[in-house]
């Protein structure tokens, strides 16, 4: 049950900046959604402060520090107001000051005094379980800007292995397919770490979801997977996000990438789901002049509910363009050992010799994510460290890259 103290406590915007220098105030906190206010709303509460008038008071958890020093304060509710008044003392926006455009700086020094002085109602939550800041959090979000479900969720979750992979796949700085598609408001307000958990949902799933489902699945999917999921999981799934996002970079030219082509996060979600599921089942052919994106859309049905089948329709148009790969990934043992007898152990990427037996792989060409077969014909053996620098690359480039 959430406890409040039972004093409300005033403390002027000053004492406020103080603790956010001295990191005894928390302003974002992992639970808080992002900034999302604009600058019509910034300049709003900057006036109202300028004019005296009283704003709404901000919540608190009041926690001992890890040397049980000193409190510390973390923000559950006022993260927006708090941020404002911190980027107007920094400079970061300017206001309407008696007709004139003003920065904080060129505020008289009595108005800073007064804006300084001026108090803000605390309610502090001493030592909150996480189920306390989650309750309260939504609650007093239900009646400001609407809350995502997505940001709901990140207050309930944001310390679950499964949200932390999310994250660090959204802010992956190699991801620039994402940077391309969604607008720096919609990272704000985390429509792309839902459609990102929508896409590890449809990968986990092997399936798509059905349109008008979403929200239930990916719910669905979160409380089950959060704390579940583990680092082989983790692993698997960034690098097929990588491959999937590298794909849809080399099919389609980087002239269709810009604009707004991929605005309409249904038709975007489509494609990456179905290149996403087809990633280690067909290797997608880059730079494919005849298929535009713009094209490939014409051709589906963007107001289909089901969006199974724009998934269907966009998998079997990729599908003539690819090849699809070897449901055999791994050589059999044997082959090692008849490559190893008639060989003279050479490398056959670094064409220098294996020193032994347990040295040595046995490599694709051919890159297996490339269509080549897992057979003897396609089959060289290699140094443990070549084949794994190799990776899927084609053998071609990789001569050029290491040893060139």
């Amino acid at each position: 049950m959430i406890k409040f103290e039972e004093k409300t406590y005033d403390y002027s915007i000053a004492e406020l900046i103080s603790k956010i220098t001295n990191k005894t105030l928390v302003v974002h906190p992992e639970w808080q959604r992002n900034f999302v206010w604009g600058l019509k709303e910034k300049q709003l509460l900057i006036d109202s402060i300028i004019r005296g008038i009283p704003i709404p008071a901000v919540y608190f958890a009041k926690t001992i520090s890890k040397k049980g020093i000193e409190y510390v304060y973390s923000v559950i509710d006022g993260q927006q107001r708090l941020r404002t008044i911190e980027d107007f003392i920094n400079k970061g926006f300017s206001i309407k000051y008696e007709g004139l455009k003003t920065t904080w700086n060129n505020l008289p020094e009595e108005e800073i005094q007064r804006f300084l002085d001026y108090r803000i109602h605390v309610h502090l939550i001493p030592n909150p379980e996480k189920t306390d800041i989650s309750i309260l959090f939504e609650r007093l979000n239900k009646s400001s800007t609407r809350l995502r479900k997505m940001e709901l969720w990140n207050c309930a979750y944001y310390d679950s292995e499964l949200f932390r992979l999310l994250k660090e796949i959204e802010d992956s700085s190699s991801n620039v397919l994402f940077r391309v598609v969604y607008s720096q408001n919609a990272i704000k307000r985390m429509d792309l770490r839902f459609d990102i958990a929508d896409f590890v949902n449809c990968l986990m799933a092997q399936r798509v979801l059905k349109g008008n489902r979403i929200d239930k699945d990916v719910e669905g999917f979160i409380k089950s997977a959060c704390n579940s999921i583990n680092d082989i999981d983790k692993k698997n799934i960034k690098a097929k996000i990588s491959m999937a996002s590298g794909t849809i970079l080399g099919i389609f030219p980087d002239k269709q990438l810009q604009g707004t082509i991929f605005q309409d996060r249904l038709t975007f979600g489509c494609l990456f789901i179905a290149v996403l599921l087809l990633t280690d089942k067909y290797y997608m052919l880059h730079k494919i002049h005849d298929l535009s994106y713009q094209l490939l859309m014409l051709e589906l049905d963007i107001h289909e509910k089901d969006r199974s089948l724009i998934v269907g329709k966009i998998t079997e148009k990729i599908k003539k363009y690819s090849i699809k790969l070897d449901d055999k990934r791994l050589f059999d043992e044997d082959i090692r050992i008849e490559l190893w007898k008639r060989s003279d152990h050479i490398c056959g990427i670094c064409k220098e010799g294996i020193d032994s037996f347990d040295n040595s792989v046995v490599d694709h060409i051919m890159p297996h994510s490339q269509g080549g077969k897992t057979i003897i014909g396609n089959a060289q053996l290699a140094h443990k460290t070549c084949n794994f620098k190799k990776g899927s690359q084609s053998l071609q480039k990789i001569q050029g890259q290491l040893f060139s």
